[in-house]
């Protein structure tokens, strides 16, 4: 069964990936394009950090 918190690590993970190595491979010149980067690259950031939060969280509730 695929769980919550490893579908948003991974996915997280992917989006941040994705948006550095399309930084990388094109050299931004457009205001826009560049806005649109950071935003992507910060949804995967902040999917990333929910997913280990959400595992901190299960974690405490295990131990309970």
């Amino acid at each position: 069964m695929v769980k919550v918190k490893d579908v948003l690590m991974y996915f997280g993970v992917i989006t941040m990936l994705f948006f550095a190595v399309y930084l990388i491979i094109k050299y931004i010149r457009e205001d826009e394009i560049f806005t649109n980067l950071i935003v992507g690259f910060c949804v995967g950031l902040v999917l990333f950090l929910g997913s280990l939060l959400f595992r901190k969280n299960d974690k405490m509730q295990i131990n309970k």
